[in-house]
């Protein structure tokens, strides 16, 4: 019998203000944790924009921010797909905002499974 995993996948509204450009950012965004092809294509994009170059922990951070959102959403407002999903965003925050739901949505997702195996 196949055990029940909790769900991968949320919804979440955004709304936020682009700290350098004063734009709002406004829409639905659908997460979906990264499979095995997912966390690949997340792992090349990241070190496709690393390049190896010699760079700082803040730009090696955003790179990974960025490259997870763009595997991990699997529906978004028209904005994120016209800003290259992310890419072309001068307002860092709005990546950083994104990927902390995500996260906290990843965090939640590990406890809920050590609370099922608790329980079992």
């Amino acid at each position: 019998m196949k055990e029940l995993l909790p769900s991968m996948e949320f919804e979440f509204d955004f709304d936020s203000i682009g700290e350098e450009t004063h734009q709002k950012y406004l829409g639905k965004f659908k997460y979906r944790r990264l499979n095995i092809k997912n966390r690949t294509e997340q792992i090349k994009m990241k070190v496709k924009l690393d390049e190896s170059l010699q760079i700082d922990d803040e730009l090696y951070m955003l790179f990974e921010m960025v490259s997870w959102l763009r595997f991990g959403f699997v529906s978004y407002p028209d904005w994120w797909k016209e800003n290259d999903y992310g890419l072309e965003l001068y307002d860092i925050n709005i990546i950083t905002e994104l990927y902390k739901k995500v996260n906290e949505f990843e965090n939640n997702w590990s406890k809920q499974l050590l609370e099922k195996k608790k329980d079992e």
